[in-house]
């Protein structure tokens, strides 16, 4: 297997130490789980003991009550509830004094302020800012001064399209031998490839990450004139699946080494050969 270019090993490297740190925030949020249980376990034990107390004062009371002559709180027959008295028509000062106290009355409290509604933008998106001038009075054309600028922030989308990347490689000729040297190419996914990496992590991107079929893909590209038969979508998966390989079979390694691991009904047998 040729050896990766160098973009793909920086890449394995960063996804590599990106590994080891959340394999280490696993491990303290494991840590803390186990505190937490701990804890939890000494409250259920405080619990018991209290709920053992109260029993026992129950107990007590009984007793206290058996020999005082009194019955048993548990025999008691529930009070019954009286019928509210049948409204009366209210009065002229009842009608003033509920008319002087019910501004006050339907006062309530503010509630707290969530964290919903209108929120702006995030700082991290990429700003195409655009400039509307004023060129007379609005009201009445007349000349105008600049006061300020006020500033609107809304979302936009930008078409995703397909570009064609030109590459010019220089070539030179020695003036002492006469050989010819040309600059390298940059790296590809494949040797005499057409398709760039980009262009091969938005095919894997869209198919495997949305879920978008490959028919569904092809019709995206031709509607952009860009025709491409189906087996050549179906080869650059085929080539990016080869590429990541080497990453895949590290992270087998680690999961595999770990102590726990996720998965759904599928057996072992099935997602591990061998």
């Amino acid at each position: 297997m040729p050896e990766l270019p160098p973009e793909w090993q920086r890449v394995f490297e960063e996804q590599k130490a990106q590994l080891n740190e959340q394999k280490a925030q696993l491990n303290e949020l494991m840590a803390q789980l186990a505190d937490n249980n701990r804890q939890l376990k000494q409250l259920r034990k405080m619990l018991k003991r209290r709920e053992a107390q109260l029993k026992r004062a129950e107990r007590e009371v009984r007793k206290l009550r058996r020999k005082l002559g009194l019955p048993d709180p548990d025999d008691d027959p529930e009070p019954t509830r009286a019928a509210p008295p049948p409204a009366s028509p209210p009065s002229r000062a009842s009608n003033g004094e509920a008319s002087s106290t019910s501004p006050d009355e339907k006062k309530k409290k503010k509630k707290p302020r969530t964290g919903g509604g209108r929120r702006p933008p995030p700082p991290h998106l990429t700003e195409d800012v655009e400039q509307h001038g004023v060129c007379a009075c609005g009201a009445c054309g007349g000349t105008v001064w600049r006061k300020d600028t006020q500033t609107t922030r809304v979302y936009t989308k930008v078409k995703a399209h397909v570009r064609c990347r030109v590459i010019e490689r220089e070539r030179v000729v020695c003036t002492a031998c006469g050989t010819f040297t040309t600059a390298p190419m940059p790296p590809m996914p494949a040797q005499r490839t057409m398709f760039d990496a980009r262009f091969l992590a938005w095919l894997v991107a869209t198919r495997f990450e949305l879920l978008v079929p490959l028919d569904r893909i092809r019709l995206q590209l031709q509607a952009q004139g860009v025709e491409l038969p189906m087996s050549t979508l179906v080869l650059l998966i085929a080539r990016a699946a080869e590429l990541v390989a080497p990453i895949v079979e590290a992270l087998w390694r680690l999961l595999k080494a770990g102590p726990y691991v996720a998965f759904d009904g599928t057996g072992l047998k099935v997602l591990i050969p061998g």
